[in-house]
């Protein structure tokens, strides 16, 4: 099967910039839209986030405008990770389509062929935007991708799942209600199945 190259977590704010704005020119236009004509996070809203990211880079750098730069960058690059995994299963491996998405594609995807260790070092923190949380771990080798969750109660649950990403240093959680405490999970997936959760992060989301 094709896979998406949609690890970021080290890429320049520059660079995340420039790769966004190709890929969401590549699916508001054809043959791209012609073929993902209903995507996850939508175009607005992937747009807006890049423009943001764009404001932060033209500004003149300060210790307030690094901190924004940095926070823009690694929304942008949840939202890519989402992006891709979203589209990956549209195609079902049609190399055709995926090579209209602005992606690049794996050349040779290396797979885990043992079970993966729980992640460890969880972080949670604020972006400033109300209601989001962004959760980071130590990267688990060989992970495919991250399978994360929040709960208002670590014991009882229930625990709601978001969809995996293949980045574990940006994993993005909106919506979320104003004013509460929140906990969250992650755990690795390899080729034999998810790893054991980590410990558990909580924050108060505002």
């Amino acid at each position: 099967m094709n896979e998406l190259s949609i690890g970021f977590s080290k890429s320049t704010s520059q660079a995340i910039f420039n790769k966004a704005s190709h890929i969401h020119t590549a699916l508001t236009t054809a043959p791209g839209f012609l073929h993902f004509s209903i995507t996850s996070p939508t175009m607005p809203v992937f747009k807006a986030a890049i423009d943001l990211l764009g404001i932060s880079l033209n500004a003149e750098t300060t210790s307030s405008v690094a901190a924004a730069r940095e926070m823009n960058r690694l929304k942008v690059v949840s939202l890519m990770q989402k992006l891709g995994a979203g589209l990956e299963l549209s195609a079902d491996g049609n190399l055709v389509m995926l090579n209209a998405c602005g992606f690049d594609l794996k050349a040779k995807p290396t797979r885990s062929t043992t079970p993966l260790p729980a992640p460890t070092n969880l972080r949670v923190s604020t972006t400033g935007t109300s209601g989001e949380a962004m959760c980071k771990c130590k990267a688990v080798p060989l992970a495919d991708s991250y399978e994360c969750g929040w709960a208002l109660d670590p014991m009882l649950g229930p625990w709601t799942q978001i969809p995996p990403v293949s980045n574990s240093q940006a994993v993005l959680f909106t919506e979320l209600g104003r004013g509460k405490d929140y906990y969250f999970r992650i755990r690795a997936i390899g080729a034999n199945g998810p790893s054991g959760w980590s410990d558990v992060a909580t924050m108060m989301v505002v």
